[in-house]
């Protein structure tokens, strides 16, 4: 019976991994209805005034969460990351696709984390991002 318990948590662990291996992060100069992702990239132009990208977390299926956590951090050039800030952005349970605005005033690389924060914070998604100016 002792054996059985970690190999039901590996099953679980990557039916877990699976499910939101199946979601993306994508970044936009903005989204469209349906979810069209206008002008897709990592790598942005800003004005010292700054500049909106949109973050797009898809899926094909439902999200099945009401809430995504953004976690924001800037990319030294070492690759350590330094957290920057967390987003949170309430969904409804059955939306496949979901954005948020930020705006970026510094050039940079940045990595952004998504993560389920209905259901312990799991992960969904992350993508680096470059801004330049």
């Amino acid at each position: 019976m002792n054996s059985i318990r970690p190999l039901l948590l590996l099953v679980f662990v990557s039916f877990s991994a699976f499910c939101y291996a199946q979601t993306t992060l994508k970044f936009c100069v903005e989204v469209k209805e349906g979810g069209r992702c206008i002008s897709p990239s990592n790598e942005f132009n800003v004005s010292a005034e700054g500049g909106t990208i949109a973050f797009l977390v898809e899926t094909a299926d439902s999200l099945n969460t009401s809430n995504i956590l953004y976690k924001l951090y800037s990319v030294q050039p070492d690759g350590s990351e330094i957290y920057l800030k967390d987003i949170q952005q309430p969904i409804n349970k059955g939306w496949n696709y979901a954005w948020v605005d930020v705006i970026f005033y510094d050039p940079g690389s940045y990595k952004v984390r998504a993560f389920d924060a209905e259901h312990d914070n799991s992960f969904m998604s992350s993508g680096i991002l470059k801004i330049f100016r």
